[in-house]
């Protein structure tokens, strides 16, 4: 025999009465236990500002979130980036666009200021500081073997 939906919806007020009925006595019975012995929610779950790795243990360091983090890039309409991960579709745009990475750093100031600063008398330019694009890298250069120590010693018993 199926149920109706208002037979269901009645069955479900009656267990959420239930619930409300249990969980008030149980607060009830709590704070009638910390009044007794003198407890408080601290003393229970430590202070509010705690922080904790979901282990249920809290952590000396605090623990850094997206939020946390400064962005790095920005275009001045609110939309930010971090750095790190996928390239947001507004930066992958202006890419495409033919805007340049730096143009977005946060702080930094404008191409056309960095070029008065180079051209004041008394100043040298600036050094580009990015490497060569396909700059070979040099090959390591081989080190002579170290002797063994069990080697060492019989040279020197040898030698005298």
């Amino acid at each position: 025999m199926a149920k109706s939906l208002t037979q269901i919806q009645s069955q479900i007020e009656k267990l959420q009465k239930q619930v409300d009925a249990v969980r008030s006595a149980a607060v009830v019975r709590i704070r009638k236990e910390m009044a007794q012995h003198g407890l408080t929610a601290d003393d229970l779950f430590g202070p509010a500002s705690s922080t904790s790795t979901g282990s249920g243990r809290a952590t000396k360091a605090k623990v850094r979130t997206k939020a946390d983090r400064p962005p790095k890039y920005a275009d001045g309409s609110g939309n930010t980036w971090g750095g790190m991960g996928k390239r947001p579709a507004w930066i992958r745009e202006a890419l495409d666009a033919g805007k340049s990475l730096e143009e977005f750093l946060v702080g930094a100031a404008p191409k056309a200021a960095k070029a008065v600063k180079a051209a004041k008398p008394g100043r040298k330019p600036a050094a580009n500081k990015a490497a060569p694009a396909a700059a070979p890298k040099k090959a390591a250069a081989k080190r002579p073997a170290r002797k063994k120590a069990t080697d060492a010693a019989a040279a020197t018993t040898a030698e005298s």
